[in-house]
């Protein structure tokens, strides 16, 4: 099936949407991270060239793909490598790595991470991670409960499963409608209040945004400092925390 990206929703857009709403309007409505891609590019190219020196065989072995196929490396009747699916269901579109077939019937998603494992994106692991298995599902009418990220900086294999409200928490979040609702709804209103907006880079990737609001008394203006660490990872701040943020993320 061929994916026309133009029309439909990356899962890493969703995953900004789960993370906060408002990433996707400055990304989409305000285009203020026009450059950002090319950084992205670089990251991808990178991830793809690192992932060719791993020793597939180590994997598959410690996953236990079935044994028929374990030997041969030209066969791909018990895995499927770089596949890209598309969700009918729920809109969304997605690269997966590698789709292995286990020795215990299951079928599972393998994820290779261009970084090392840190606890406080763990989440967002097992979002990227069930979404994956949500695309198996429905494309090979097969259940998917579990998938496997390999970090590359470390090379250390996790195993993420993943509950009924995780999936709903993609669904009620990240479905196509809702992405579309939220669209309309920040340029036909908040836009209409939205009497200026700055966007000042203040660090790489670190961008200050100060918004000039009409309210119903007098304008207010709201400053949001954003720091993106790679793809749809991103900290977020206001004046608050500004101090910090300059100390840690500005030229």
């Amino acid at each position: 099936m061929e994916v026309i990206k133009s029309q439909k929703i990356s899962m890493f857009e969703v995953l900004d949407y789960i993370y906060c709403p408002r990433i996707i309007y400055y990304e989409e409505v305000l285009k203020i991270f026009g450059n950002k891609m090319n950084d992205f590019k670089k990251v991808e190219e990178e991830r793809v060239e690192e992932k060719g020196r791993i020793n597939r065989r180590w994997i598959w072995e410690r996953l236990k793909l079935r044994k028929q196929d374990i030997n041969n490396l030209s066969q791909w009747e018990n895995k499927e490598f770089s596949k890209e699916l598309y969700s009918k269901k729920y809109h969304f579109y997605g690269k997966i790595d590698e789709i292995l077939y286990l020795q215990d019937g299951t079928i599972i998603p393998l994820y290779y991470h261009n970084s090392k494992y840190t606890a406080r994106e763990e989440n967002r692991y097992k979002y990227l991670m069930a979404m994956f298995s949500m695309l198996i599902e429905e494309n090979y009418n097969i259940n998917s409960q579990k998938g496997y990220i390999l970090f590359l900086n470390g090379h250390s294999l996790k195993k993420f499963e993943y509950t009924k409200k995780d999936f709903e928490k993609i669904i009620n979040d990240g479905k196509d409608e809702k992405y579309k609702e939220y669209y309309e709804k920040e340029k036909a209103e908040y836009k209409l209040r939205l009497l200026s907006t700055d966007v000042e880079k203040i660090g790489e990737n670190a961008y200050k945004i100060t918004e000039k609001i009409e309210m119903s008394n007098e304008p207010i203006v709201k400053i949001t400092y954003v720091k993106i660490l790679k793809e749809g990872v991103y900290i977020i701040g206001n004046e608050n925390s500004k101090d910090i943020f300059l100390a840690l993320f500005g030229k």
